[in-house]
């Protein structure tokens, strides 16, 4: 009886994107964002290499050694623009060209007490880039 009702599910399933897929384009049902204005600062990274293995690739020297302990978040840099980093227990890194430096530090504000707490994340308003 499961059989039965499983390719009776199957066949209508079948059916409707049959019925659903018209000959044509202007029945097509295109994605939301079609209309959408290009975000040319909004970029993809590259696609992983073809043989499928992952590598790493330092990104940010300046951030290494005790400035990377508890790293949470970081923004990249951008032309003439500084990078940030959220470390866990509460400071803000500036980074970038000219080395790291701390940008802000909360340290001794922060509850860590539950170990998942913390400065997590920064978020920086949209007209950063223009009135920093």
């Amino acid at each position: 009886m499961d059989r039965m009702l499983a390719l009776r599910a199957t066949a209508l399933l079948a059916l409707s994107l049959a019925l659903a897929c018209g000959d044509d384009p202007e029945d097509a049902v295109l994605p939301p964002d079609v209309d959408r204005p290009t975000n040319a600062t909004c970029l993809a990274q590259p696609p992983p290499p073809p043989d499928g293995r992952a590598r790493l690739e330092r990104v940010a020297p300046e951030l290494a050694g005790s400035l990377a302990r508890g790293l949470t978040a970081a923004t990249l840099p951008a032309p003439g623009l500084p990078g940030f980093a959220t470390l866990q227990q509460g400071r803000i890194v500036r980074f970038g060209d000219d080395g790291a430096s701390v940008a802000l530090d909360l340290d001794g504000r922060i509850d860590l007490s539950l170990g998942e707490d913390g400065l997590l994340r920064l978020a920086l308003a949209p007209a950063f880039a223009a009135n920093g």
